[in-house]
């Protein structure tokens, strides 16, 4: 049972890391609008996962505080439980408190009154009127 487990969560890990697509090299104005990271959903996931196997490890070093450990293996499974709730509410207070570095700078009102002020703006005749007398 115990191996089927951590088979699992193994292959869960791994299908986790190997998800990220590979990203093509991009025009260097797109670079310096990037942040260089994940951004949004993906960072909010990661964040998530890490901070469970970050719990997990700290559930799993208390197992040397027991006579006998494996009584206490419910410990990690606290451990990671508690890391998920507390990155939940961290990703949680941060996209409620700033949502435009949470969510991408494309939702920043100011960055998009700057593209469409910044916009070519089309040719439009110009109708000229004079009055003489």
């Amino acid at each position: 049972m115990e191996r089927a487990l951590i088979k699992t969560f193994l292959m869960f890990i791994l299908s986790l890391t190997l998800a990220f697509p590979a990203v093509a090299q991009q025009p260097e104005d797109a670079m310096a609008q990037s942040n260089g990271g994940l951004s949004g959903p993906r960072k909010q996931l990661s964040i998530i996962i890490f901070s469970g196997l970050a719990g997990a490890v700290l559930g799993l070093s208390t197992l040397s505080f027991y006579g006998r450990p494996q009584e206490k293996l419910s410990n990690i499974a606290i451990g990671a439980a508690i890391g998920i709730i507390g990155g939940a509410t961290f990703t949680t207070y941060k996209a409620a408190t700033n949502p435009y570095d949470t969510l991408g700078a494309d939702l920043n009102p100011d960055i998009i009154n700057k593209r469409w002020n910044d916009r070519e703006q089309p040719a439009v005749p110009t109708l000229a009127y004079q009055w003489s007398f």
